[in-house]
């Protein structure tokens, strides 16, 4: 199975939590691979076609001024990205102080009105819950293909 993992350029927080996502998926038996989208939501050069993978997990940072946002260079991704269309996805956030439930929704929704399939979203607080929740993908994913 073919995973990918998306954030935008942000913080270490969002950068580590992602690498312990792609982890997780990696020990549980996925081949991974990472894109890091700009503020635009460009991918740059060498991004993969998304038809390639069979899970596709996008992580943001929760923003604004009561965590209710995705980050920009995730949404504006989101929007033009093309061969979502039935995949198997996923959503993370990185929550604010004051939470993350409502960038949560928005991500989701993002996804969704692309057409992915969302299976599963979690809000991550730190390495150790990113890289359960990688595992959790590899497991949930086949009984989404069932």
């Amino acid at each position: 199975m073919k995973a990918l993992v998306v954030i935008h350029s942000g913080s270490g927080t969002l950068e580590r939590a992602a690498s312990s996502v792609a982890q997780g998926l990696r020990e549980s038996g996925a081949s991974v691979d990472r894109m890091t989208v700009n503020e635009k939501g460009e991918a740059g050069a060498g991004a993969s076609l998304l038809t390639s993978y069979q899970i596709i997990c996008v992580g943001s940072e929760a923003g604004g001024w009561l965590g209710s946002e995705v980050h920009s260079g995730i949404a504006a991704y989101l929007k033009q990205a093309s061969g979502l269309g039935g995949k198997q996805s996923a959503s993370f956030i990185i929550p604010g102080l004051l939470g993350g439930r409502k960038a949560s929704r928005k991500l989701m929704a993002f996804l969704e009105a692309q057409g992915a399939l969302v299976f599963d979203m979690e809000m991550i607080r730190n390495e150790q819950q990113a890289s359960l929740f990688g595992r959790r993908l590899f497991e949930g994913s086949g009984r989404c293909m069932d």
